[in-house]
């Protein structure tokens, strides 16, 4: 089925069932809950491991890739596989992950871009707001309020470590986490509130969001870029659009990122 049955399916009116999901609906709670339950889990591993790889001669941004391997994928994928091995008897994302209708492959090659575009349109409108509310909360610890990560860039690593954690997080934060959000966030989490209707994609965007809680500052931001592309998702039940939006959007941010740190000109 292509993109043109725009509509959304009967499951997604307010207060029916969603097809796919039949029953298993999450209260407002709960979705709360295990929306912003991973985001505290990898703020806590990062704040214990950091100063540990720091001794180790590591950036402290190299942490933030162990945390997406030890706390992202085992909470999020592994909670689904979990569901999976109680509804199916073995562990499987079948009948957990939902939003996998079929979008015409040239669907892709405009809605993909359209939401890129839209996505670092408003990531540098809210920038320029974030560096206004970063004077105002110049009190607050450096982390929360920092366009980048906190390591400097004129700290010279060795070039091994560096390539270590170069490749750590392209890897981790390029890949693996876009991906595992999206089964997820989008492919999980979201077709259990459908029944909320419209209001389904702006609870999820804003979860999703701020459950980045070590920059708060810059998740009102995220709600803005990301609400498209969750709307859509949402519309098409189609989970690959939000996953090759997540992965060109994180590829480009994790390596700008590495450019601006290791001092890549």
């Amino acid at each position: 089925m292509g993109v043109s049955e725009m509509n959304p399916k009967p499951g997604l009116i307010r207060g029916q069932a969603t097809e796919e999901m039949g029953d298993d609906h999450h209260a407002v709670g709960k979705s709360i809950l295990l929306h912003l339950l991973p985001g505290f889990a990898l703020l806590a591993f990062y704040v214990i491991v950091a100063p540990l790889v720091e001794r180790l001669g590591f950036p402290p941004t190299f942490a933030g890739s162990l945390s997406i391997l030890f706390v992202l994928v085992p909470l999020e994928l592994g909670y689904m596989l979990r569901r999976g091995k109680r509804r199916n008897g073995r562990f499987s994302l079948s009948g957990v992950v939902g939003y996998r209708e079929h979008v015409a492959l040239w669907k892709y090659a405009i809605f993909v871009p359209a939401l890129v575009f839209w996505y670092f349109m408003a990531t540098s409108w809210w920038r320029a707001v974030q560096a206004t509310l970063a004077v105002a909360f110049a009190w607050v610890p450096e982390w929360v309020t920092s366009l980048v990560p906190a390591d400097d860039p004129s700290i010279h690593y060795p070039a091994t470590i560096l390539l270590i954690a170069v490749i750590f997080q392209i890897v981790t934060s390029g890949l693996i986490a876009p991906i595992v959000e999206e089964l997820y966030f989008r492919g999980y989490l979201l077709p259990r509130i459908g029944w909320l209707g419209l209001l389904a994609p702006l609870l999820g965007t804003v979860l999703f969001a701020f459950q980045h809680v070590w920059t708060p500052l810059q998740d009102p931001g995220r709600v803005i870029a990301w609400l498209p592309t969750v709307y859509l998702v949402w519309r098409t039940r189609n989970i690959y659009l939000g996953i090759a939006f997540h992965l060109l959007t994180n590829l480009t941010g994790v390596i700008a990122t590495v450019l601006y740190l290791y001092g890549v000109n």
